[in-house]
């Protein structure tokens, strides 16, 4: 791999970190820090560091529930796969397009989660919610057990 590709890839993924956190602190209720924020920025646009930055960024959200169960959903695995890194809206038109053509098998949860949330994202406290929800379900079915 060329120096050119290779640094042309680097600005590229930079690029969309930094389209991230402007997400983060203008159209999503994630809640982080405007200070954070503006730190993980300098930070990527230094680039002494961008491995570190990035894993210090994931690490942050996953405290804020990015990768808790609220933020899972049950799909086949190629099914998931077919989704790639379609934006939340895609993967709910998708989803349900799924389900109501019967062309790939959704479960119910899984549609349930797509077709009540009614806004074209999903937030943190979407994440919580459907956490909450879990383990209030987990709650109920080990008492009643």
């Amino acid at each position: 791999m060329g120096v050119k590709l290779l640094m042309r890839m680097i600005y590229t993924i930079k690029s969309k970190w930094l389209a991230y956190i402007d997400a983060l602190s203008s159209r999503y209720e994630f809640g982080v820090d405007d200070k954070v924020l503006n730190e993980w920025r300098k930070k990527l646009e230094e680039d002494n560091s961008f491995d570190e930055t990035t894993k210090d960024i994931a690490s942050t959200l996953n405290k804020y529930g990015l990768c808790s169960i609220g933020n899972l959903v049950l799909l086949h695995r190629s099914r998931n796969r077919g989704y790639r890194n379609a934006s939340f809206n895609e993967k709910k038109s998708l989803i349900v397009n799924d389900f109501y053509t019967n062309k790939f098998a959704i479960r119910p949860y899984t549609l349930k989660t797509f077709a009540l949330n009614i806004t074209s994202e999903w937030t943190l406290k979407d994440i919580e919610t459907m956490a909450n929800n879990i383990a209030d379900n987990v709650e109920r079915f080990l008492i009643l057990s």
